[in-house]
């Protein structure tokens, strides 16, 4: 079940992890690969006969399909990370432009991030109503936002734990 960060978690958000595990995935895909093809290439242009050289050969080839799935998987790990991060970003974007839009409009974002007028109530009963409904709205738009941005970071992180138990398994 997702909670609602607080202010100074949604401010120190951070998914430049994210970011960085896709290149090293990336890499690592393209690492296997090429690792993978040399020995190939190896074994394929090696002056080799007999049930060895076969036995070989076939060990090699009987791994195409675990070291192709191993880097396509890297690969899927990768885009879910990279998009993540995106969406993480705005997500956090969204959140403090809300906030910073609260405070131009002269009103308070507490940590817990509810939201309290500032303006004294010098104007009267229906402006006083009026901000406190304005209040109540900005408030519903801030912790929305918020919630968003944790609820897609456990859809992220629910999303690369399968992939990374696969990609354990090989």
């Amino acid at each position: 079940m997702v909670t609602m960060p607080t202010r100074s978690r949604v401010e120190s958000w951070r998914f430049d992890h994210l970011e960085m595990a896709a290149g090293q995935w990336l890499s690592q895909a393209v690492h296997t690969e090429d690792a993978y093809n040399k020995a190939v290439q190896s074994i394929g242009s090696a002056p080799w006969h007999g049930t060895s050289a076969d036995a070989a050969r076939e060990l090699v080839f009987s791994q195409l399909v675990a070291v192709r799935g191993a880097a396509d998987g890297l690969r899927q790990a990768a885009q879910v990370a990279m998009s993540g991060a995106m969406s993480l970003a705005n997500d956090k974007a969204v959140t403090l432009t809300a906030i910073g839009n609260a405070e131009r409009q002269f009103f308070s974002v507490s940590e817990q991030l509810t939201v309290t007028d500032r303006l004294p109530p010098v104007f009267g009963l229906p402006m006083g109503v009026l901000r406190q409904i304005q209040a109540s709205q900005l408030q519903a738009a801030i912790q929305g936002d918020a919630v968003r941005l944790a609820a897609d970071d456990e859809r992220i992180a629910a999303t690369l734990k399968p992939l990374a138990q696969a990609l354990r398994d090989f």
